[in-house]
């Protein structure tokens, strides 16, 4: 179920979540790097969402520059009659391959975020995604707590102008198991794409010379280990 809202609210609020252990929102650095938007073209539009159902997206990050340590996500929900601080969403990371619509292991899940009415970005900051072992992602969202009156989902845009994503989407009733997804498509595969950005930094491959000592490390550690 697809619903208009009015394009010129998006990005009326940014908020920065901690990461289970409590990272924070932190300044870009000098090797920051997009490896994934789809923010450019909003469709304004947004898929309504159930409680407790998992609605979520699979993108492909954009490694050409080499390989990126993500390190922040950011994606946009929308509201509608909801009650203050009533609703809230929980954000789960699964490992995921450009080839397979196959849901992989859940790598990482977020504390719940309150959903207010109107367009939000939510930033999710801490992140430790390595592209180099990973360069796909599916993120989902879970909704609780809207109620009968009321409204929220992922807001929509396409196509993205850095990374891809795919003309489907996954829903699964039983969030948190990787085992239970269903692939759907929208009315129009044109509009199949969840709003977000991914960024990070990039990952400091050591020199071979380095490689060498952290392998002798590394033996050294598991003799000691069998002592």
């Amino acid at each position: 179920m697809k619903k208009p809202f009015f394009p010129n609210a998006l990005k009326t609020k940014v908020q920065a979540l901690a990461i289970l252990a409590g990272a924070c929102l932190t300044a870009h650095s000098d090797d920051h790097v997009d490896v994934y938007d789809n923010t450019a073209n909003p469709t304004g539009t947004y898929y309504a969402s159930e409680n407790g159902v998992e609605v979520g997206d699979q993108v492909n990050f954009d490694t050409s520059k080499g390989p990126v340590v993500v390190t922040q996500f950011a994606f946009e929900t929308f509201g509608e009659n909801l009650v203050d601080n009533g609703t809230s969403a929980s954000i789960r990371f699964y490992v995921a391959s450009p080839e397979s619509t196959e849901v992989g292991e859940l790598q990482i899940q977020s504390l719940p975020i309150t959903i207010s009415n109107g367009a939000q970005v939510h930033t999710i900051a801490g992140l430790e995604w390595d592209t180099s072992l990973y360069n796909s992602m599916i993120w989902t969202v879970t909704f609780a707590g809207i109620p009968e009156d009321g409204s929220a989902g992922l807001t929509l845009s396409t196509p993205p102008v850095i990374g891809s994503s795919y003309g489907d989407f996954f829903e699964n009733e039983n969030p948190g198991s990787a085992d239970s997804f269903e692939v759907k498509l929208f009315t129009s595969e044109e509009d199949a794409n969840f709003t977000a950005i991914a960024e990070g930094t990039m990952s400091v491959i050591p020199e071979p010379t380095s490689l060498a000592l952290m392998a002798i490390g590394g033996l050294a550690f598991m003799r000691y280990r069998r002592k």
